[in-house]
């Protein structure tokens, strides 16, 4: 019972990390296009 416990913790850290890896990535890629596409609204 512990060890599927730890296994569940682990899988929920891999994929918390997981959507701040995304969740970033989305946020440079939107910033990087909105200063590419309106440069005098950044």
């Amino acid at each position: 019972m512990v060890v599927s416990y730890e296994r569940k913790a682990d899988i929920f850290i891999v994929f918390f990390c997981y959507y701040l890896y995304v969740d970033m990535l989305y946020g440079y890629i939107y910033t990087e296009v909105r200063i590419s596409l309106f440069p005098d609204h950044n």
